[in-house]
């Protein structure tokens, strides 16, 4: 359960069995001293070790007394978010300072353990530990154990701290190292990831030191020396039955603390919301998360607003560090606004020449009885089959059916609903439906077609069907497009992805072509000329159109990459870590009171 020390008292507490005076002092967050507070009435201090102590006081800005009137020196500088340190034990604390007096006479001061303030505005976005995207960031080399010095990159603790660098790893027991587990951790804060997820999961206890911000982890399990195992047995090992067992952290009383034995009062005060001065900026999802921090020269998610008491408590370097790196920040900001610029209109341009070029293409309006009436013995001519000495009506029906999908739109489904084989003619009708209405469906009159063992009708029906098979965006209007200059100037308003699926359709028209003989300018002569060669023709202009949009991006591709360095020079620049350097960015940590804006539209 959790390890508790209670003290209680007015003007002195308990510790180490004797009553000593209790000196409190008021300081900055980087602990520079204003003075000791004089006038302090009702203290109480709960030393918790899990999950953080507990200090209350007031402060009277007057005291009277027998040998006179007493003052608080340092009643002004007593604010929200600077520190008390407690001499006796050592340890510092974050006021929250309410006057409750209607003179304004007395403060009220609740105060919360430095490290807890701390490090649970220290929030923890998108990490993961042992995961499979954990293993494939770049840095990845070992799988991540609990604690390795040697090895930060692979130590959980070290890259939990990571995002609080002025705190340092003081102690880890040494039977914790090895451990391995797996976590994905998104929206979370250090403290509350260490003292609950993590304790619980590993068995083990954190104790922070707020004078010199160190962590200490130990171990609450105990551990059999014979065999090794950990776990919560106390005489015998449950593995190898051996009572050679290795105590863990503390020590069992057996003592339970009730109402009814020790403690007389339990007060349980709640963590008030406080006021933050960093803010995580997110958006809807990761693309828009992302941008926000391309639209900060600093290239992060976070920003920050400091008060004029907050720059006060600052030293004086850091203070200065942050003035000039805001002028910085103001005269690179200008130019980083035109690099993005110019880089988010690099990328558009990109897309635009992959994927978006091509022209207006105006689609008339239709429905399935004109699409019906377009099917008629003219404009299906006659179909041709291998051997129409062998036809069946079966054979007559897939193939006039194959040429009547040729020429209605794809957007509707069209079948044959009657029809009759008489010699080499095949007479029916057909039904269209529109496959996005099905009450919009048109019967046809019944027509009459030659059926046909013409071999040149027949490779040009083949080649018809490949093409509506293809039914590539634009494709059917350059299919209509005879003369070859034409083509070539119409290539020119198509993206690269569009080309790529014109190459494709009309390699597999060359493909069929040289599979039945057509380029084989001797056996089918007629069928090489009108044919093959045309389309032979306009496969290499589409080639050629290709290599030019290959160009056009890859020249994109550079600019991009030169406005993509300055972007990242700038952003290295204003790299506040970097900036401010390891000492002042320790400092500037100890400020920063973290919170998150998340806008999902």
């Amino acid at each position: 359960g959790r390890i508790v020390k209670i003290y209680t008292s007015n003007n002195t507490f308990y510790v180490n069995n004797k009553i000593d005076m209790f000196t409190l002092i008021l300081t900055t967050r980087n602990h520079k001293r204003y003075g000791i507070i004089h006038n302090c009435r009702d203290i109480h201090f709960t030393d918790n070790v899990h999950p953080n102590h507990c200090l209350t006081f007031q402060v009277y800005k007057e005291l009277v007394h027998n040998e006179g009137i007493s003052y608080c020196e340092v009643w002004d500088d007593i604010k929200d978010f600077r520190y008390v340190y407690v001499r006796e034990i050592d340890e510092y604390f974050e006021i929250e300072a309410t006057i409750n007096d209607s003179t304004g006479t007395i403060k009220s001061i609740t105060a919360t353990y430095a490290p807890c303030f701390e490090l649970s505005n220290a929030k923890l976005r998108n990490i993961e530990i042992n995961t499979e995207n954990d293993i494939l960031r770049d840095d990845y080399v070992l799988p991540t154990i609990f604690y390795d010095e040697i090895h930060p990159e692979s130590s959980l603790l070290h890259r939990i701290f990571d995002k609080k660098k002025n705190y340092k790893i003081k102690h880890v027991d040494t039977t914790l190292h090895k451990i391995q587990r797996t976590f994905s951790i998104s929206d979370s804060n250090i403290y509350d990831f260490c003292t609950s997820t993590l304790s619980e999961e590993i068995g083990c206890i954190f104790e922070f030191d707020s004078a010199d911000r160190t962590v200490s982890v130990y171990d609450l399990w105990n551990r059999c020396e014979n065999c090794g195992e950990r776990g919560e047995f106390d005489d015998v090992c449950p593995k190898c039955g051996s009572r050679n067992i290795s105590n863990s952290y503390g020590e069992n009383t057996n003592i339970f603390i009730s109402k009814e034995n020790i403690a007389e009062d339990i007060r349980l005060s709640p963590n008030l919301e406080q006021i933050k001065n960093c803010l995580y900026i997110a958006g809807g999802d990761d693309l828009i998360t992302a941008t926000i921090a391309n639209c900060n020269p600093n290239g992060s998610n976070y920003i920050y607003l400091f008060s004029e008491d907050t720059i006060a408590d600052m030293s004086d370097n850091l203070s200065g560090k942050l003035l000039s790196y805001n002028e910085l920040n103001d005269t690179l900001a200008p130019e980083y606004i035109k690099v993005m610029s110019e880089i988010y209109d690099l990328i558009d341009r990109e897309l635009y020449l992959e994927s978006e070029m091509m022209p207006d293409i105006t689609h008339s309006e239709t429905n399935a009885q004109i699409q019906v009436n377009m099917l008629t013995s003219s404009n299906l001519g006659s179909v041709a089959v291998t051997d129409v000495s062998k036809i069946s009506l079966a054979t007559a029906n897939s193939a006039v059916l194959g040429m009547a999908k040729v020429i209605i739109d794809n957007g509707f489904k069209v079948e044959i609903i009657s029809s009759s084989l008489s010699s080499q003619t095949w007479t029916g009708n057909f039904r269209v439906t529109n496959y996005s209405d099905e009450d919009d469906t048109a019967t046809g009159s019944h027509i009459s077609i030659t059926i046909t063992d013409n071999y040149e009708r027949y490779v040009e029906q083949k080649v018809d069907k490949l093409f509506d098979k293809e039914n590539s965006e634009g494709l059917s209007d350059l299919l209509h497009i005879t003369n070859h200059n034409t083509f070539v100037a119409e290539l020119k308003k198509y993206a690269l992805n569009r080309l790529i699926s014109f190459n494709d359709a009309f390699q597999s028209c060359i493909d069929i072509l040289i599979e039945m003989d057509c380029a084989n300018n001797k056996t089918y002569p007629k069928l090489y000329s009108d044919i093959y060669i045309p389309y032979y023709n306009k496969l290499n202009a589409i080639q050629e159109e290709i290599s030019v949009r290959e160009k056009e991006i890859e020249s994109v591709r550079n600019d991009y990459n030169k406005f993509e360095k300055q972007k990242e020079d700038i952003q290295k620049q204003l790299d506040l870590e970097t900036y401010l350097g390891p000492e002042l960015y320790s400092e500037f940590l100890a400020h920063i009171i973290e919170g998150e804006y998340r806008n999902d539209n």
